[in-house]
């Protein structure tokens, strides 16, 4: 059996490290399954994270908002309260569904989310 692929890396994104309750902001850039830039029109933006190794349990679910120019850049942003009580290392992938109906997961990384230290 010979493979199609020539290298398939699991998490293509760069790990990423934020204090739980942080505010914080990430950027992504759509391309469709040829590589070119997908244009986000019409479609459905979400990012999805789970404990590491538990790809069916998703604790947390994000809308993303389309940049409009480049038309394939869209932002996630993760508000205070969306983090504050987690802690650990996650799996996170940005999913894009065109305006008709075709779902790309391009991509996917780690995030480590430190516990917060209390505060009186």
């Amino acid at each position: 059996m010979t493979s199609t692929f020539t290298q398939f890396t699991v998490n293509d994104l760069s790990e990423t490290q934020i204090i739980a309750g942080t505010y914080f902001q990430m950027i992504f850039t759509a391309l469709d399954t040829n590589g070119s830039a997908l244009d986000l029109g019409g479609s459905t933006i979400t990012w999805v994270l789970c404990p590491i190794g538990q790809p069916s349990y998703v604790v947390l679910t994000k809308t993303g908002v389309a940049s409009g120019s480049p038309t394939n850049e869209f932002t996630i942003t993760l508000l205070n309260a969306d983090t504050k009580y987690l802690g650990g290392v996650y799996t996170h992938q940005p999913v894009v569904v065109d305006s008709i109906g075709k779902e790309f997961r391009q991509s996917q990384g780690i995030l480590n989310i430190i516990p917060r230290i209390a505060t009186s």
